[in-house]
Parts: structure tokens; C-alpha cells; sequence
């Protein structure tokens, strides 16, 4: 009989990048751990299931915040589990999963998605000085609580993992004990583009990831509307989120010429293996996927220099460029778009990303898993 292994997720039916990453991981131990999940919610009623027939599901039933944490308590009490990866990114309720586990004998290991810092320092609208003047004064006191719920993570963690080198040394430079903090990629198949073909790239710029504010899309698209001689370029958009309605409507108002919206794609793999260029803009990273995978199939990499794990991914002017702005984002388009040259020398080089499909990744999750 397998030991029983649990993964808690705040939403299953998302199918974001935690959720994406933890189908891999679920996969890649399905031999050795009999697998659940746990989900607080299901909003996402029109998902399809990304999640394989063998995985059992289960959902939290409650209507507020108490609630919440007393069903948490008892399913911990009434169920058996060898071990919990926690996938939680809120604070107070990831520390609450970890204590459970930590009294009813579970192991538990807690991975952080996001940038420690992030929850220090938030997000910040640049068009916004006052608002962010105000989020500055109100940062200090959630800090406060954030860095509480840090140590009682550290605290009943078994491990708590941090999924990029620049995440880990954010957390360390946060001043944590970090005897029991360990930084592993999130793991990737190595057949991820085995069957596409990229030798007959179109000129395509892509941008794959939710529609919302912090990955600064409405941004992209006013460079995109800046651009000058793109005639034979499209900017494909894949993805959903609550500013889609919004970055259409933008675009067709401003009439942005060359611009696709494609909506949520289960699979973009077509996608890049199409484009020659891939962009995120993102305030906050903690390991992108999507630039990982778009350099897997020879594209060009524009990142923003944000707190979090882009630096690990993007090796700036060698395989693509760390930006800092708006308008340092309009050049590097005008460069790599009008200079054929620079952007094929910068796509052969896009093998630096190959450290994320390095096997002992899934190695070391079966020893952290048994020690």
C-alpha cells in the first residue's frame, strides 16, 4: 500500500501556475505516493479538469473565515497522510495548514510561489503616488503580521522551499532562520517540446499568463501602440483573467493594429514554437514558467527586473533583456524587431534555460519527501 501524499491548494479549478506545476510534480511521484488534493475553492466552475482520473479531490465546505479554519482542522483529524506539500501563497492560512499537519503528524512542506518580498513591500501602481504613499504606511503594519505567519511556517514546515535562487536569497536577506529553507525549481517535463518544430518561426511577439494588473498587460499593449513599423508583427495575448474585457476594449478603442487575443489555451506549446519573442512584464515573479518554456522553444526573452525569480531565467543581453521600464520595453521591441541579426544571435543562445529540466529536481522532492 502507497503512502497517502496531499497537495492543499487554495483553488484547483484556477489552473494558473500553481496549479499547472503541481499536475507535473503529482505525475512525476503518482508511482510512490497515493495522491489528493485539497482545494479551498472551486470558482472556476467552466475548468476542465487538469488533473488525472487517479487523484482523488476534495473540497472545503464553509461561508466564512472561522468556518474555514475549523473544517481545516477536522479534515486534518479525520483523515491519514503521510505527508502535506502546501501550495498556499496566503500567509495566515498557509501557517494554519502547516500547524495542522504539524499536530496531527504529518509531515509538511511549504512551497512559496511568489517573492518573499512581495509581502513586505506589495504591489505599487506607479500612476498612483498618493495611493502608493498610503500602501506604504499600511505595508509596515501587514508586514508585521506577514512575517508572524513566516515563522510559524518555518516553524512546522518540515522544509519550506523557495522555488528560485533570487527568492532564496530575498528570504535570507529578510533575516529568517534558514536551517529548514531550501530553494528547488519548480519541476518541468523534459518532453515539453520534443514534438514541435522551430525552424519556421512567424514574427510573433507573445505575451501567456493571466490578465491581471500586476502582469502590467495594458502596459505591453501601449508599447505595442507605440511601435513604429510593425507592419509584418502580431502581439498574441494568451489568456484570461478579470482585465480582459478591458485590454479589448482598449485596443480596439485606441485602434491597436496587429494585436490577437486569444483567451485561456490549456496548451500554448503551439504558440511558441511559433513566435520569435516572448515578453512578461510582470511586477512580481517567483519562477516564470512561461518564459522558461518560450526559451525551451528558441524565443527571445523581455522580462521585467521585478523582486522574484526572473533574474534565474533570463540572462540579461545573452539569451534576452531584463527591462526596468516602460520605455526601456518599447526599445528592446524596436531592437530585436528592426535587427535580425541580434535577435538570432539571442535565440540560439536560449539553452541557458535548460537547467530547469534537469531530472535530479524530481530526485530531490522523493528525498526531502522520505527524509
Amino acid at each position: 500500500m502507497l503512502p497517502k501524499l496531499l497537495f492543499f491548494m487554495l483553488d484547483s479549478s484556477l489552473l494558473g501556475g500553481v496549479e499547472t506545476v503541481s499536475n507535473r510534480l503529482i505525475k512525476a511521484l503518482s508511482k510512490d505516493y497515493e495522491i489528493s488534493i485539497l482545494s479551498l475553492y472551486c470558482k472556476n466552475k467552466e475548468a476542465v479538469n487538469l488533473f488525472p482520473d487517479y487523484v482523488s479531490q476534495h473540497k472545503l465546505e464553509f461561508s466564512d473565515e472561522v468556518e474555514m479554519f475549523a473544517a481545516m482542522e477536522l479534515f486534518f483529524k479525520n483523515n491519514s497522510f503521510y505527508a502535506c506539500i502546501n501550495q498556499i501563497q496566503e500567509l495566515n492560512i498557509s501557517s494554519a495548514v502547516a500547524k495542522n499537519c504539524y499536530d496531527n503528524d504529518i509531515k509538511v512542506y511549504s512551497v512559496l510561489h511568489n517573492s518573499p518580498l512581495l509581502y513586505k513591500v506589495g504591489f505599487e501602481d506607479s500612476n498612483y503616488f498618493i495611493i502608493n504613499f498610503l500602501k506604504k504606511i499600511k505595508r509596515k503594519f501587514v508586514w508585521q503580521k506577514n512575517r508572524k505567519y513566516f515563522l510559524e511556517l518555518l516553524k512546522y514546515s518540515n522544509k519550506f522551499v523557495c522555488i528560485s535562487e533570487n527568492c532564496f536569497q530575498e528570504f535570507k536577506n529578510l533575516n529568517f532562520n534558514m536551517q529548514n529553507v531550501i530553494m528547488l525549481y519548480n519541476l518541468l517535463e523534459s518532453s515539453f517540446a520534443s514534438e514541435y518544430d522551430v525552424s519556421n518561426k512567424e514574427n510573433m511577439v507573445i505575451y501567456a499568463g493571466r490578465l491581471v494588473v500586476e502582469k502590467r498587460v495594458l502596459e505591453l499593449l501601449q508599447c505595442w501602440e507605440s511601435l513604429k513599423n510593425k507592419n509584418d508583427w502580431t502581439l498574441y495575448i494568451v489568456g484570461s483573467g478579470y482585465q480582459e474585457t478591458f485590454l479589448k476594449e482598449y485596443a480596439e478603442k485606441k485602434q491597436i493594429q496587429n494585436v490577437v487575443f486569444t483567451g485561456h489555451k490549456s496548451d500554448i506549446r503551439n504558440y511558441l514554437a511559433n513566435s520569435k519573442i516572448a515578453i512578461l512584464n510582470s511586477l512580481t515573479e517567483g519562477l516564470p514558467t512561461f518564459l522558461i518554456e518560450a526559451g525551451v522553444f528558441k524565443n527571445v526573452l523581455i522580462g521585467r527586473d521585478s523582486i522574484g525569480g526572473t533574474r534565474d531565467v533570463i540572462k540579461n543581453n545573452q539569451n534576452g533583456f531584463l527591462i526596468t521600464s516602460k520605455n526601456e520595453l518599447l526599445e528592446k521591441l524596436e531592437l530585436l524587431i528592426h535587427n535580425n541579426e541580434i535577435l538570432d544571435d539571442l535565440a540560439k543562445k536560449s539553452n541557458y534555460v535548460n537547467k530547469f529540466f534537469d531530472p535530479k529536481i524530481i530526485e530531490d522532492w522523493k528525498t526531502i519527501l522520505k527524509n
